[in-house]
């Protein structure tokens, strides 16, 4: 199955503005730890209609590990939204006092 796109062609791409807005060195860094719990947070306080669906779409299976196809942007905007206060497994006590 296709995931729809909305048409938008933002310039700049998403995954090097989280990386740049969260000082990672690498973007894999987003994958684990605080810089994911900080990536979760900054993408339920973007404002999605900025980027294409599949670039969203691309986003969140990056960041949550599993693969979504959102169709419209407001339904990747709730979802961001609804999940950025869930915790990574094995989230360290370290990690847990910058609640």
């Amino acid at each position: 199955m296709e995931c729809k796109n909305n048409g938008n062609n933002e310039k700049e791409d998403l995954f090097e503005y989280l990386a740049r807005r969260l000082g990672c060195e690498y973007i894999s860094d987003m994958t684990r730890g605080l810089y994911n719990q900080k990536a979760r947070q900054v993408m339920a306080e973007l404002d999605c209609s900025r980027y294409p669906l599949d670039v969203l779409n691309d986003v969140a299976e990056y960041l949550y590990g599993k693969k979504h196809c959102f169709e419209t942007v407001g339904e990747a905007t709730r979802f961001f939204r609804s999940m950025a206060n869930i915790r990574l497994e094995g989230t360290s006590p370290e990690e847990k006092k910058y609640d």
